[in-house]
């Protein structure tokens, strides 16, 4: 396995920047694994698994790194080509870097929306509630849900926190060193939590300078 691949074909870029295939390559970046175990840990169909691994395999951005017995026929493991991967900008077809990232994760964040969207009809009256917050410029927005989601009896755990604000360097190098902190912990319940076990969460952190355009 490289240490790092460089993406040098538009189809590898393409593959690279789809979320699709973004869980079955994080997967195999973690451990080596057969078809079914890709197909188990990223909660899609066979048949969806076998197509990615397939277009990944022939792209070069995976590898197959051995066999194992199983049933009486080899069954082949797959591993990442390399321990991270970069997409040279040139690759894209995206006009601007901030394009690019915009495409990238607008899937997230559509998803997001959906799951909100989806909570807010169902226990909700369908309200929106805008609060402001007591430091000032400084803006939440909150589901205006039902006391039994709101305490947490039900199972699913929705958080949208958006904040607009000031604040000091020392604060910012603070804060960055708290959310390293959450995703480092996040890792690790990854690595010793079962795959199968549990609802799958989308987690994303957004922090940069600049301020809503007016």
């Amino acid at each position: 396995m490289k240490d790092t691949l460089s993406a040098d074909t538009p189809e590898q870029a393409r593959l690279l920047q789809d979320f699709a295939y973004a869980s079955v390559i994080g997967h195999l970046l973690k451990t080596e694994a057969s078809a079914g175990e890709v197909t188990a840990a990223t909660r899609q169909s066979v048949k969806q698994a076998h197509h990615k691994l397939t277009r990944l395999l022939a792209a070069g951005l995976i590898e197959v790194s051995g066999e194992r017995k199983r049933g009486g026929r080899a069954v082949k493991v797959y591993r990442a080509a390399a321990q991270e991967y970069r997409i040279p900008f040139a690759l894209t077809d995206a006009a601007t870097f901030a394009e690019l990232l915009q495409r990238m994760h607008q899937p997230l964040l559509s998803a997001h929306y959906r799951t909100v969207g989806e909570t807010v009809m169902a226990h909700s009256q369908g309200n929106l509630v805008l609060r402001a917050a007591p430091e000032g410029g400084v803006f939440t927005t909150v589901s205006d849900l039902a006391p039994e989601v709101i305490d947490g009896s039900q199972d699913r755990v929705i958080l949208s926190d958006l904040r607009n604000m000031r604040l000091r360097p020392e604060t910012v190098r603070e804060l960055e060193r708290r959310l390293n902190a959450v995703g480092e912990w996040l890792a690790e319940q990854r690595a010793t939590e079962p795959q199968e076990e549990g609802e799958v969460y989308l987690y994303g952190v957004l922090l940069t300078p600049g301020k809503l355009r007016e």
